[in-house]
């Protein structure tokens, strides 16, 4: 019994070092939620680069997308993986316009002087 008990304790233990710390926003009317991981916000002047995760109450997905905000103007944009920007705008929501407050706050992101 005390096996079991000291497998499942580290095994616990393990799942939360493995899994990324998300900062997260809610839409109060429809529950939508949109998170990013705070380890990967990467900064180059005004531009913050993350990994950013959607869904829901009931748990949020990774996007094969990597999103940039550039804080002075405050718009949102969508990368593809071969860099080209097939969405932008300054979110229309508030939930979303939080999340991009919160990423701009983000204290000491990683410098990446590829971000443009």
């Amino acid at each position: 019994m005390k096996r079991a008990l000291l497998f499942i304790t580290v095994l616990l233990a393990a799942n939360a070092m493995a899994s990324p710390k998300l900062s997260c926003r809610q839409d109060p009317d429809t529950k939508a939620a949109a998170c990013y991981e705070t380890k990967s916000v990467r900064s180059n002047g005004d531009l913050r680069s993350f990994t950013m995760a959607t869904g829901g109450p009931k748990g949020v997905t990774k996007s094969p997308y990597m999103a940039v905000v550039n804080c002075r103007i405050k718009y949102l944009e969508l990368r593809d993986k071969q860099g080209v920007v097939f969405a932008r705008q300054v979110p229309p929501k508030p939930y979303m316009r939080g999340l991009v407050h919160d990423v701009c706050l983000e204290p000491k992101p990683k410098p990446d002087k590829s971000l443009d």
